[in-house]
């Protein structure tokens, strides 16, 4: 099975871990991400260790914006002096440029099955939580009507009770001058 995403990396990931993820979620992509930090805690102090990293992706949904600052970003390093090259920051923008988006990182030298289990609990709970979440959300405000009726509510109380924000926006000493409101 093939990687989608053709970035640069001197390791591929192993057949049976690639196909594991895909049966999770079939956009997710692996690819080797090399030196990368992780938080951790030593001696009771936050700190954060350096190791070798492989990166779970998935495409990125409409990342028009996104993709147009990393390729100014990419460009910007292209003008930049060989010296100041630096690949390990180049990589985030070439990953955004491709239209992908991380997902999880996961700080190994090889990957075995494990992954997949982790990456399949992680999803799970994503996507349950996130039920849940817009379960108790529903329970609590109502559903997308009673919503909308209650935020056109809000703005018509605050309309009648607010008058002209600007009046209110432009004082101070910070305000800007406008002829006609101080």
């Amino acid at each position: 099975m093939q990687p989608r995403l053709d970035l640069p990396a001197s390791r591929e990931a192993p057949e049976h871990v690639l196909e594991g993820l895909r049966r999770v979620d079939p956009s997710v992509d692996v690819v080797w991400w090399g030196e990368h930090g992780f938080p951790a805690m030593r001696n009771g102090q936050q700190t954060t260790v350096v190791g070798p990293a492989w990166l779970i992706c998935a495409p990125a949904p409409s990342a028009g914006w996104l993709r147009e600052k990393a390729g100014e970003r990419l460009m910007m390093f292209a003008k930049a002096p060989v010296n100041r090259q630096d690949p390990d920051r180049i990589r985030p923008w070439l990953l955004r440029y491709k239209g992908w988006r991380p997902v999880m990182f996961i700080p190994a030298r090889d990957l075995d099955y494990g992954v997949v289990e982790d990456f399949r609990a992680a999803d799970w709970t994503h996507k349950h939580m996130n039920t849940l979440i817009e379960e108790q959300l529903i329970a609590r405000f109502g559903d997308d009507a009673q919503l909308r009726a209650r935020t056109e509510q809000m703005r018509e109380i605050v309309k009648a009770t607010m008058g002209d924000i600007w009046r209110y926006a432009m004082r101070g000493r910070r305000g800007v001058l406008v002829q006609g409101l101080n």
